[in-house]
């Protein structure tokens, strides 16, 4: 039988991590690469946008870590 709980619970903690390196990459081709610039004017505001995306990847990975137990967790916490 399939273990969807165990399934479930890694796929997100995969998710999140894949959407924080995502949003990093963001930050770091906005402040290393002057093309990026010119589609933010507000460039402070779009980096605080990215950051406050990883904040909610973070906060996703915290309460699944702290929740709930799973296969694999201890892995993640090591």
């Amino acid at each position: 039988m399939v273990d969807f709980h165990n399934k479930v619970l890694t796929a997100q903690l995969q998710q999140a991590d894949a959407m924080i390196q995502k949003h990093k990459i963001n930050i770091e081709v906005l402040t290393k690469n002057a093309s990026g610039v010119a589609d933010h004017p507000d460039m402070m505001k779009t980096v605080e946008d990215e950051l406050n995306r990883i904040g909610h990847w973070e906060e996703i990975k915290s309460v699944i870590k702290k929740h709930f137990e799973f296969e694999g967790k201890r892995t993640l916490t090591e």
